[in-house]
């Protein structure tokens, strides 16, 4: 009776553990530097900071810009965002960012270290995963 209750117990703060840390996961603002290194359109890095982002590579060129996030899901399927830049620089060509992370890993490559990411010229483009889409597979770098 004892080792039903104490299993019971332990099982049910190992959940509350777990969704507190979700929850925890999805309020952290989301931040990162990326290296892009598919083809030479995709050469460049990517900043993610806690309030603006930007995008440097060989054919877009997007400056320092707040963004809001249109879509967020970080849970045991996998790590996905949204982001909708808000004032896209003149060179830039992209409005939306979808950003997805690869839960993979191996003994030498850790979860989470490659990304894609697939960047809309509009909302509509987005909203209709619109083949003019342009794709890039990222790798974390801090």
């Amino acid at each position: 009776m004892v080792e039903r209750f104490c299993y019971i117990f332990v099982m049910t703060l190992l959940l509350c553990v777990s969704i507190n840390a979700n929850a925890q996961e999805n309020d952290v603002p989301f931040t990162g530097v990326f290296v892009m290194g598919s083809g030479s359109g995709c050469y460049g890095h990517l900043y993610i900071k806690t309030k603006t982002i930007e995008w440097i590579s060989y054919y877009h060129n997007c400056k320092i810009s707040p963004y809001k996030i249109l879509e967020k899901q970080f849970d045991d399927k996998g790590k996905r965002i949204v982001y909708l830049i808000e004032k896209p620089s003149k060179n830039c060509g992209m409005k939306v960012i979808e950003f997805i992370g690869n839960p993979e890993s191996s003994e030498r490559i850790p979860p989470y270290t490659w990304w894609n990411l697939i960047a809309y010229k509009t909302i509509d483009e987005y909203k209709k995963r619109s083949i003019d889409g342009f794709g890039c597979a990222m790798i974390s770098v801090d």
